[in-house]
């Protein structure tokens, strides 16, 4: 029998028909389609866009139709990495071809974390859980709550973290909610959670062996920076006002001096006796000052005269009862990356002994885990280490971001001569105001095109047109089994016979642009 064709499909969002990319798609939806003779088996890993995307439920609504164009109607196994929209949100915009009998799922495979007979895993969700809670109501604060003079600046983008997605009805459906859908699409018997270290087939036709590197169960599940040394990632670590954000959130108190930075015996004017103090022409000097407080900061202001509008001026403006909430956006960045750290990461092996190694959005401590135990496989007992130098395809984990991709335990250690690497991501999108994403970030760019060679596939730019590549050689196996003529994504042959179109390979010998491969 021939050997299998394993081709990788990255959705990218819809492009330009002249050569240049519109835009990309931030977020992770990739289709695994392997052939041998008559036999054909689907895989998908994820599904999703980042909330605010423009036409997201347009977007991922085409993407779900080519999925089940592609499969005939059946996919033989879903993996969902982790409960992020971008990950997430195209199985709530397309809920009726997922989850109305379109598509057949086969098998589902979950992170440990998803677990719900796992004692662990549930009380890392109740944590979780807790923490969206807390950011929500800081996101869309009471008007009487102590939150309510917040800078929206401070706040923007928080529910871009932990937004639900709508499906197509109206009804929104949150990430947990698209896990438990998730779970009741295949048998019972067929939804599976995995630890570190298990090695297990693939469901369907042509299966592949698969081994589970993370997340992990240990305290490196919550480490998401690189130390203050800074040399783990490609970039070094910012810095942190979580454990004050957790404090004051955790606060119940309707006074909250208790967080002042003032000695007890230095709290004399605080906000709770300054709203109290009463008019008294005989008041003290501290009565005195909270009156003069009072009338200039928290009492309502005569109406303005007819000519300007006749409104009640409102002095929330003149206090800065919420300027150190700045910091809630570290405290969502902190449960944003612990979130990350929960992905599934697998490296699937080819018929050869390489590997394709999808790392979800995977981060510091995941990564790290990775070495901390064998994995007995086809006779084999490999390390990390090992699977990492056989790894041919490198899906970059949290798109390209500066601390999703390891250095010294991570790229460094890819070094097999092919490699190829796919970053899912739309640089022009991260990088807008309310965001401010550095995806792909300099460093990490730099360091996965010097990896792969200039082989580095991304989702916001053909390949042809990156002028990030045009310092390194065009090779013309890569070329032949890159294929970038569909609008909706890009298919890479990773394994098998190269077969793509001359569309997609360029004419009259040349690789891109005039350049002739060799």
């Amino acid at each position: 029998m021939s050997e299998p064709g394993i081709t990788v499909r990255m959705y990218r969002g819809p492009q330009a028909d002249a050569g240049k990319v519109e835009r990309g798609l931030l977020g992770d939806c990739f289709l695994i389609r392997i052939e041998q003779g008559e036999a054909r088996s689907f895989i998908l890993i994820d599904c999703g866009v980042l909330t605010g995307t423009p036409d997201a439920r347009g977007v991922m609504r085409a993407v779900a139709q080519d999925i089940a164009a592609t499969c005939g109607g059946r996919l033989d196994l879903v993996i969902a990495t982790h409960q992020h929209a971008d990950h997430l949100s195209g199985f709530a915009h397309a809920a009726d071809l997922f989850f109305g009998g379109t598509i057949a799922i086969g098998e589902v495979w979950l992170a440990w974390t998803e677990d719900p007979d796992d004692d662990q895993a549930n009380e890392l969700r109740a944590r979780f859980d807790h923490a969206r809670t807390t950011l929500a109501r800081l996101a869309a604060p009471d008007p009487h709550s102590a939150f309510a003079g917040a800078p929206q600046t401070a706040l923007a983008g928080l529910d871009a973290f932990f937004a639900v997605a709508p499906a197509g009805s109206g009804a929104r459906m949150t990430t947990g909610a698209i896990i438990d859908r998730l779970r009741e699409a295949p048998a019972k018997d067929k939804v599976r959670y995995l630890g570190p270290g298990a090695v297990l087939q693939t469901p369907g036709a042509i299966p592949l062996g698969a081994i589970v590197l993370g997340p992990p169960r240990d305290r490196l599940l919550f480490k998401d920076l690189p130390t203050k040394r800074g040399d783990e990632t490609y970039a070094a670590p910012p810095g942190s006002t979580q454990a004050l954000v957790e404090e004051a959130l955790d606060s119940t108190e309707s006074d909250r001096s208790g967080h002042s930075p003032f000695a007890p015996g230095e709290r004399r004017l605080t906000e709770a006796s300054v709203r109290a103090v009463a008019d008294d022409a005989a008041a003290g000097a501290d009565d005195a000052a909270r009156q003069w407080l009072r009338r200039r900061y928290y009492d309502d202001l005569p109406p303005d005269p007819p000519s300007r509008g006749g409104d009640v001026p409102d002095q929330k403006r003149r206090r800065i009862d919420g300027d150190w909430l700045a910091a809630a956006g570290a405290f969502a960045l902190k449960l944003d990356s612990d979130t990350n750290n929960t992905s599934l990461v697998i490296a699937f092996a080819l018929p050869d002994g390489d590997f394709m190694l999808f790392a979800g959005d995977a981060q510091v401590g995941n990564w790290e885990s990775w070495h901390n135990q064998p994995y007995v496989f086809g006779g084999q007992t490999l390390s990390a280490t090992d699977i990492l130098a056989r790894t041919r395809l490198y899906k970059v984990g949290h798109h390209g971001s500066h601390n999703a991709t390891l250095k010294a335990k991570g790229l460094v250690l890819m070094t097999h001569p092919g490699l190829v690497a796919m970053v899912s991501t739309d640089e022009a999108f991260a990088r807008l105001p309310a965001r401010g994403w550095q995806m792909p970030a300099g460093d990490t760019k730099r360091a996965l095109l010097a990896a792969t060679r200039g082989r580095l596939i991304r989702g916001d730019r053909r390949w042809r047109d990156d002028d990030d590549v045009r310092a390194f050689p065009a090779s013309g196996d890569f070329l032949a089994r890159l294929d970038e003529s569909g609008d909706l994504f890009v298919d890479y042959r990773v394994y098998g016979d190269a077969v793509s179109s001359p569309k997609a390979t360029g004419t009259k010998g040349t690789g891109r642009k005039g350049r002739r491969a060799p």
